[in-house]
């Protein structure tokens, strides 16, 4: 079967349900449109989304996330819709390169304020096993 660019949309959403909505749908018609895109939306692959893009147009993704009824969206997949798409109100796209200036300084001890006996044992303090920085048991760090 052909799939013309006219159907284009209805065939990429329904090859998406078929992989994103493992449980029935509410009544014969099953998922909504609407709610096979947003479920896309809360747990696509890269690939998944770039093709809704392409296919369905950002302003319909928008819309949809706009439109999305309460738990059809996580909060995370909806703060990074809301920047990809422009829905925040006092929208400012955020940069992903950095900045010097929007970087944090590096950490300057301030050596001069600790009492002498401190300042002498400085240079020798190291992350504490018992803070969990470093696990014995289980390493999630790498331990010097």
């Amino acid at each position: 079967m052909t799939v013309t660019s006219a159907d284009a949309p209805s065939a990429l959403i329904a090859s998406l349900a078929e992989k994103y909505m493992w449980w029935p749908g509410l009544g014969a018609s099953g998922h909504s449109e609407e709610r096979i895109i947003a479920q896309v939306m809360d747990i696509e692959t890269y690939e998944d989304i770039l093709r809704l893009e392409t296919v369905l147009g950002r302003e319909r993704l928008a819309d949809v996330m706009r439109q999305a009824q309460p738990g059809w969206i996580s909060a995370r997949s909806w703060a990074s819709g809301a920047d990809a798409y422009s829905l925040r109100p006092d929208y400012k796209r955020r940069s992903i390169r950095r900045n010097a200036a929007s970087m944090q300084p590096p950490f300057e001890p301030r050596l001069d304020i600790l009492p002498q006996a401190q300042r002498e044992i400085w240079s020798a303090l190291a992350p504490s096993v018992a803070l969990d920085f470093c696990s014995m048991e289980e390493p999630r760090l790498p331990c010097a």
